[in-house]
């Protein structure tokens, strides 16, 4: 027997068995299943649709409407030399960083469907246009959860930091044979305002759906891991690799700021998913993209520390009744300065496997 029918045999194996367990556990737990499920749509009804919908509205216009030409000229000289990227890519870019986690992954797919950009191109960019918006930042995890918008705002400039160093990190290490400035393309004329506002709308209402079922998943998901995991801290992990709203929730008021940092730049499975989803056909070493994700949390956790040294905020913004915690504290901030040690280690280790960046 091949070797690729024995992998075919051990993925058909694999996806059984998840099939039969998520089917046991919801005839088993009617209650939970249902419990998360309803978490998961006033989740998407209350902060996804509200904060992201408008923003992939909008991303898919620039693209549909030909805007997108009118970035390169002002912007494009800088994505070239920063990114090894063509400048049409600047709007997609843009949006990725103010939209929030998946717009960006809407934004390259439309770019590459129009024959933009190629797919290593698209991969490249998939690899880093991956960031929480200020609408989730600010609103939800600075005023919301930490009484104070300018948690948010530091955790907003951490993130777009972050992201625009491992962009920087992945176009050096970027080694395809035809540079960005020497890509040719149609340039994409301007389109009818109604006919691309039309169809824009009609591909994020479609990418929303998408989007709310993972979500609603995730959060039956997380339901039953909340059952299954007894251990406190393990259980933070958990939070911390599915879901990125529930570690936010859950985790703020018992556990250092440098840890959520981490969560809101890794992203949690459930946006890794989301991304995989909007990106479509586009083909991703997906390993690659979650260690991608490991070095994003570092960063982020480590210039979040960086910034609240230099403008710092109450201690009472992250206390609670049983406990206060730090803002800044020495093992923090040598621990988030070794962290992002191991992840310049990681981009180093990955310099001979750069063929790999397009897929």
């Amino acid at each position: 027997m091949s070797f690729f029918k024995i992998t075919e045999i051990k993925k058909v194996i694999l996806l059984s068995f998840f099939a039969a367990s998520a089917c046991t556990l919801i005839l088993i737990f009617p209650n939970e299943t249902s419990a998360g499920a309803k978490n998961g749509l006033e989740f998407c009804a209350g902060v996804l649709v509200p904060s992201l919908f408008p923003f992939m509205v909008i991303s898919s216009f620039t693209i549909e409407s030909g805007l997108c030409s009118l970035f390169e000229k002002p912007f494009g000289k800088i994505i070239r030399h920063l990114f090894n990227l063509p400048g049409i890519c600047t709007s997609a870019i843009i949006m990725s960083l103010v939209g929030g986690y998946p717009v960006g992954a809407r934004g390259i797919r439309s770019l590459y469907e129009k024959n933009l950009i190629t797919e290593k191109q698209a991969a490249q960019m998939a690899y880093f246009c991956v960031c929480s918006g200020p609408g989730f930042l600010i609103t939800f995890v600075g005023a919301s959860l930490y009484k104070n918008k300018n948690i948010g705002i530091i955790l907003l400039c951490a993130s777009v930091i972050s992201v625009l160093i491992l962009g920087i990190a992945i176009g050096l290490f970027n080694k395809n044979k035809t540079k960005a400035d020497n890509m040719v393309y149609t340039k994409p004329k301007l389109s009818e305002f109604s006919q691309s506002l039309a169809k824009s709308a009609t591909d994020a209402s479609r990418g929303i759906i998408e989007m709310c079922a993972l979500v609603v998943f995730f959060s039956v998901f997380i339901n039953f891991g909340e059952m299954i995991i007894t251990d406190k801290n393990l259980l933070k992990v958990f939070y911390i690799l599915t879901e990125v709203t529930t570690a936010s929730n859950n985790l703020s008021f018992n556990t250092p700021i440098f840890i959520i940092a981490f969560a809101l730049g890794f992203g949690g499975l459930c946006v890794h998913f989301q991304v995989f989803q909007g990106l479509k056909d586009i083909k991703i070493n997906k390993l690659l993209f979650f260690g991608f994700r490991i070095i994003q949390g570092t960063l982020t956790a480590l210039f979040t520390n960086i910034l609240l040294y230099f403008f710092p905020v109450s201690e009472q913004v992250f206390s609670t009744a049983q406990k206060t915690t730090a803002v800044i504290s020495s093992s923090t901030y040598l621990g988030s300065i070794m962290l992002v040690i191991t992840a310049v280690c990681f981009i180093f280790s990955i310099k001979s496997n750069n063929k790999k960046l397009g897929g």
